[in-house]
């Protein structure tokens, strides 16, 4: 009775010692994923404007107003979350790229979760850090339009 009352009366700060200090493989797939998502947003920050996003970006603008089934040149999941994002936080480069950053990023847990159906939790974790930190991923995450679509396929 006693121990529950003092696991009860532990505070905030107590219990994020108690998690940060544990065996708890949670942790560290939190500081990949904070690490994949600052690498992530810096890349993404600064970077200039590629063709790609150039061309593409401007016809997301309003094709959720429309709502087409597809599109000739991308998938049209791109363009719905991309119309989304600019309505929040208004047409500029970043807006355009925030939906890929976030998809790339939650891609590094998807990653995690998939691999430990087939690999041990270590495994795992070594796989979404490699992920995290692949210049590749980084490189394609800042203006890659079908970021949404592989973080979908993953989670499938």
């Amino acid at each position: 009775m006693e121990n529950e009352e003092k696991k009860s009366d532990k505070g905030l700060v107590d219990k994020f010692i108690d998690f940060l200090f544990s065996n708890d493989e949670r942790k560290w797939l939190i500081l990949i994923f904070l690490l994949g998502l600052i690498l992530r947003f810096v890349i993404a920050s600064n970077n200039y404007p590629v063709a790609d996003e150039m061309v593409h970006g401007s016809h997301a603008i309003g094709v959720s107003k429309i709502a087409p089934l597809g599109t000739m040149t991308q998938g049209p999941i791109w363009f719905y979350i991309t119309d989304y994002a600019y309505r929040i936080f208004g047409v500029h480069l970043f807006s355009g790229r925030i939906m890929s950053l976030l998809f790339g990023s939650l891609s590094i847990i998807v990653i995690y979760l998939l691999s430990s159906l087939f690999f041990s939790r270590k495994t795992s974790l070594i796989s979404s850090f490699l992920f995290a930190i692949s210049p590749y991923h980084l490189f394609w995450t800042r203006i890659y339009m079908d970021e949404s679509l592989g973080f979908f396929v993953f989670l499938a």
